[in-house]
């Protein structure tokens, strides 16, 4: 049985708000996700997959608001009351214009307990309490005293309150006992807590470093069942300066590291380099499966793998060999973790079931520094890269596979700079 909490893990503490998810199809998400990221970098090689656009669509479920008004409800700011303590920190699930807006157009009553509005000029945050909103206008502290509500985040703006989401944004349904690892008896592991202890895991121990990991069959392919931990520059020089976790929030033991595309591939960034951009002959030279840094017997899977798996639990897959960024719908929400991943723009928690034993985790990061359970998308690398001709400081745009909170899909991305950090499951020989 999975016992569902209701509060959010201390290790989620930090998961900013972005865009609100839609129901776009997934190729449609795939390109804005895409064109997003690469706005702000470099000028990259744009081959969208919004043409893919059709009868694949995200699911997501909408929970329909009350438009009911109440006669106590505070009708302006002047009348709604002042928070009793000062906070450094204010968390919340939405922005809203004003609440007095809010309040016209939708009313008191609310049925997201704990969910928490915030207004667009970070005034006022209303939370929902016994189905009625409750708006208080925010204190925030003198600068340099430590009282604070919750844990602080980077400024949104130049005031001293901190805005980052609410932690009841998170769906988390942890499991009522431990999973048993065969070959691991004895052991365990922060990160196991993701996995389900109704599926059959076994025990990998990476000789290099000694450090074990829970594997799952699935169909005819055996996976890692969490995130590469490897961080070992010495006996892998090239890992070097390219792979990065968040020490602080024990994300290393959580989480495992982030690579870029380089050190996931084991490439001397010296001899694939050359005044900062890839050698064009770099493509076409290697042959897969690529071991990379995975264990020995085990390879960086390829686009073609990840479809078998998707396929492997029911998912309906495009065939990679005929589209370049081929995309699984249906069945993906049996490999996804069911803690970690935010509700949706309505407050739903996410539909994530992990029945596989995957327990795919939303992590990632932009460029080399800190990890973040992101709470929306999981970004996790494959073992290919095309030339890119176009591209200003990369010859290279590396593939990795996307899945998103509240989607029943996994899709592959039409490629991403080298130098970002990404997830790295490792499939057996």
């Amino acid at each position: 049985m999975i016992k569902k909490l209701s509060i959010c893990l201390t290790f989620f503490a930090f998961i900013a708000c972005g865009d609100d998810e839609s129901s776009t199809s997934p190729a449609q998400e795939l390109s804005e996700i895409s064109s997003s990221a690469k706005k702000s970098s470099v000028k990259e090689s744009s081959s969208s997959v919004s043409d893919k656009a059709g009868s694949k669509q995200g699911k997501s479920s909408a929970a329909n608001n009350k438009k009911s008004s109440s006669s106590t409800v505070h009708s302006s700011s002047s009348t709604i009351p002042t928070m009793k303590e000062c906070v450094t920190s204010v968390r919340y699930n939405e922005t809203i214009p004003s609440w007095e807006e809010y309040l016209a157009t939708k009313g008191n009553k609310c049925d997201k307990e704990g969910y928490a509005l915030l207004t667009e000029d970070d005034k006022i945050l209303v939370t929902c309490k016994n189905g009625t909103w409750y708006p208080e206008v925010i204190k925030p502290c003198p600068t340099g005293t430590e009282k604070s509500s919750s844990s602080s985040v980077s400024p949104k703006s130049s005031s001293s309150i901190a805005i980052s989401s609410s932690a009841v944004q998170i769906s988390c349904h942890l499991y009522d006992k431990a999973p048993t690892v065969i070959g691991c008896e004895g052991k365990s592991k922060p990160s196991w807590k993701f996995l389900n202890p109704d599926v059959e895991y076994h025990c990998l121990v990476d000789e290099r470093d000694n450090q074990f990991y829970a594997t799952v069959k699935i169909g005819e392919q055996t996976w890692m069942a969490e995130n590469l931990a490897y961080a070992d520059e010495e006996k892998t020089p090239n890992l070097a300066g390219n792979h990065w976790c968040d020490a602080d929030a024990d994300s290393c033991a959580l989480y495992g590291q982030l690579y870029n595309f380089m050190s996931v591939m084991n490439f001397n960034t010296d001899e694939m380099m050359e005044r900062g951009l890839i050698k064009d002959t770099l493509f076409g030279k290697w042959e897969n499966p690529q071991q990379g840094i995975c264990p020995n017997g085990w390879h960086v899977p390829t686009i073609s793998e990840w479809m078998a798996l998707g396929k492997a639990v029911g998912a309906e897959c495009e065939d990679e060999n005929q589209t370049s960024y081929p995309v699984c719908s249906g069945g993906i929400v049996k490999l996804r973790s069911t803690c970690g991943w935010e509700y949706d723009s309505d407050g739903n928690e996410d539909i994530a079931t992990n029945e596989s034993g995957f327990a795919l985790l939303p992590v990632s990061n932009t460029y080399g520094s800190e990890l973040f359970p992101n709470g929306k998308r999981a970004y996790v690398w494959t073992s290919t890269a095309n030339y890119c001709g176009v591209c200003e400081n990369n010859r290279a745009l590396a593939h990795h596979i996307i899945a998103t909170t509240g989607k029943d899909w996994f899709g592959v991305d039409d490629g991403t700079l080298l130098v970002r950090g990404r997830s790295l499951r490792c499939v057996k020989d």
